[in-house]
């Protein structure tokens, strides 16, 4: 597996989670500006994520919606929703 990843995919190993992150925040931000952005959260990981990262990058500029599929299990709308916001406010 060493093999491949460093020798023929030619990774260097060097990667770190706080690197993507501070990358990602500074992509957002330089895209977005002053932009007002809208984000559809139908509580999975990917989209709370995302949008961590946006809310990081620009702030009150960004609205998350909460979007119900109608997928979740019962009384999770309400978790979700209260969860999100009390996300958004601790930042």
């Amino acid at each position: 597996m060493a093999n491949f990843t460093y020798h023929v995919a030619g990774c260097r190993g060097d990667w770190t989670m706080a690197a993507f992150r501070a990358q990602a925040i500074g992509a957002f931000a330089r895209r977005l500006r002053a932009a007002a952005v809208v984000c559809g959260c139908p509580r999975g990981v990917d989209s709370a994520v995302a949008a961590a990262l946006v809310h990081e990058a620009i702030g009150d500029a960004l609205t998350c919606i909460f979007v119900d599929t109608g997928l979740l299990r019962l009384g999770e709308p309400s978790r979700s929703c209260a969860c999100s916001a009390a996300i958004t406010t601790s930042r």
